[in-house]
């Protein structure tokens, strides 16, 4: 255990970080992660707030990222980044919609995740997987719609290399069970709609 307390957010601002923010509420905060779906500036105000590293995903809604990237933040998307001892693996965009944000087909995100894969063989493993859509839970346990389903190859991932904690977004607790933490094998599967806070 390292003891790096994380800040999760996605999908939406947290009021409670931001107009009617109380430093006391929060305690230390080590680590920043977005899962996707934030306006840029939010993710520049967070890294500002808690003067702490920020790592990064893009949503679906993220395409305006190409040209406002969030400032002092790293993108997470495809790479292994350490933090404090931590290996932290990114990927990502949701189901393919019709092509007008960041989306996938099974078949490119397949290939997606199989470089990463690479990667995390290279870095010996990870400790945590961020991702915008979730992965697919063999019990069933997600979203009741198509676009909001997870991806087998995130799941196939996750049991490869098993890691503590697997984040996501997208599903806003409200497309499915409406649980914000599940378990794949060993893995906690963690919806992080809005924020929640980890400690590793």
């Amino acid at each position: 255990m390292t003891g790096v307390r994380i800040l999760a957010v996605a999908d939406a601002e947290e009021r409670a970080l931001g107009e009617h923010f109380n430093p006391d509420r929060w305690g230390r905060i080590d680590l920043v992660i977005s899962c996707g779906d934030l306006d840029p500036n939010y993710l520049d105000y967070l890294v500002t707030r808690f003067n702490t590293p920020l790592f990064y995903v893009r949503g679906n809604h993220d395409a305006s990222y190409v040209d406002q990237p969030p400032g002092g933040c790293e993108n997470l998307d495809g790479h292994v980044r350490r933090f404090s001892g931590l290996r932290i693996a990114g990927l990502e965009g949701s189901r393919w919609y019709g092509g007008s944000g960041v989306e996938y087909t099974d078949s490119s995100m397949r290939w997606r995740t199989r470089l990463l894969d690479l990667r995390i063989r290279m870095a010996r493993g990870i400790d945590i997987l961020v991702t915008h859509a979730p992965p697919a839970m063999p019990d069933g346990s997600e979203a009741t719609d198509r676009l909001h389903r997870g991806f087998h190859c995130f799941s196939d991932l996750i049991q490869r290399h098993q890691p503590q904690l697997a984040l996501h977004g997208h599903t806003h607790l409200g497309y499915g069970s409406g649980v914000r933490q599940r378990t794949l094998n060993s893995t906690r599967v963690i919806d992080c709609y809005r924020h929640t806070i980890v400690e590793l």
